[in-house]
């Protein structure tokens, strides 16, 4: 898309929505970028592509939710005879997909 441009710039409103946001990268994204030709700049291009997209859908947002929400899901509940963090971990991969 713009990288076929070569053109990577932000518009300013989202630019300042971004940046007010500053989330810690889980560790299995560091590790790829760490371990792609260029990782650094991917990742950027990548988190370009998803802030265009967040109107529809802020797919880091609920990321970083359902991450909280699955921590703070203890292991002792029972849903459908399941524990709740099996079955809301199932839950969120499926509305990730």
């Amino acid at each position: 898309m713009n990288r076929l441009r070569g053109d990577l710039q932000l518009p300013p409103q989202i630019e300042e929505a971004a940046a007010s946001e500053p989330r810690p990268l889980f560790q299995v994204i560091q590790h790829l970028i760490s371990r792609l030709p260029n990782g650094q700049q991917l990742m950027e291009e990548v988190d370009h592509a998803i802030t265009l997209c967040s109107e529809m859908h802020n797919i880091k947002e609920a990321i970083y939710e359902n991450k909280s929400k699955l921590e703070g899901i203890g292991e002792d509940y029972q849903i459908q005879g399941s524990s709740t963090k099996d079955y809301f971990l199932h839950r969120t991969m499926q509305s990730l997909e």
